[in-house]
């Protein structure tokens, strides 16, 4: 059985890219709502956990700084070429990430938590978004529990919401936009 990071290491290798989440319509829908979030609330540092190719990243317009991580050492390695001399984006390997002190205004999962198999793996990226998080944590997922085999190896869901509410009650909802697609 393929691990999650062996699956988006070769998917990477293969030119294949982040999916269709990360671009067009659906980016778009993303980056506007994320857009409207910084700038309401004053954020000035974010980090997203999931970066993938970087592709969302086009999409967003607000000047903050900006440090993206993946799973994917192939990944990161092409959004730092991609992105090289832009002072406000930058990408780090994930262990480099994990064991930084670094923390955010807002930390973001967008279109990840679905691909994460394991609830061994799916407590590690819930604690890791609310240990990097000053403020913030968003979410853009699935919000349902599916324990049957999903359409592919690398997709499950989970109720993320029930799962907040249990790992961290005192955390509250401030925004939610349904996905209109």
């Amino acid at each position: 059985e393929i691990t999650d990071k062996e699956y988006w290491e070769k998917r990477y290798t293969m030119n294949i890219g982040s999916g269709p989440g990360s671009k067009g319509h659906l980016a778009a829908m993303k980056a506007f709502f994320i857009d409207y979030q910084l700038t309401l609330y004053g954020m000035t540092s974010v980090a997203e956990i999931g970066c993938g190719d970087g592709a969302q990243q086009f999409k967003i317009q607000s000047p903050v700084s900006y440090i993206g991580t993946d799973i994917s050492d192939i990944a990161i390695e092409k959004c730092q070429i991609l992105w090289n001399g832009n002072e406000k984006r930058k990408f780090m390997k994930w262990s480099d990430f994990n064991q930084s002190d670094y923390k955010f205004d807002i930390v973001m999962s967008l279109d990840i938590i679905i691909h994460i198999t394991s609830l061994d793996d799916f407590l590690f990226h819930m604690d890791l978004l609310d240990r990097k998080s000053k403020r913030f944590i968003c979410i853009y997922s699935s919000d349902f529990s599916h324990s049957s085999k999903e359409e592919f190896d690398y997709m499950r869901s989970w109720d993320v919401s029930s799962a907040m509410k249990l790992l961290k009650p005192e955390y509250r909802l401030i925004a939610y936009q349904r996905n209109p697609y």
